[in-house]
């Protein structure tokens, strides 16, 4: 089996790519944040995949979470 990276596959749609982001709180109070890309393939099934996972410092204003996403798209 051959191993495409996401940078690769993400490359080949055609179509639209919908983003969404999860932040969450863990016990220790330490919080993180991940990006998936959900998008349809060309063979027409829906794909969902995990782009990147952060830890995410206070303060976890709508200003910094935006801030976030887009190091994280940069990156």
């Amino acid at each position: 089996m051959v191993m495409i990276n996401k940078r690769s596959q993400l490359a080949q749609i055609c179509g639209r790519v919908c983003l969404t982001s999860d932040r969450w709180t863990v016990c220790t109070n330490e919080g993180y944040i991940s990006l998936t890309a959900h998008y349809v393939d060309v063979n027409g099934k829906l794909q969902s995949k995990i782009l990147t996972f952060a830890h995410m410092e206070p303060p976890h204003s709508g200003q910094d979470l935006a801030l976030k996403v887009l190091e994280m798209l940069d990156d």
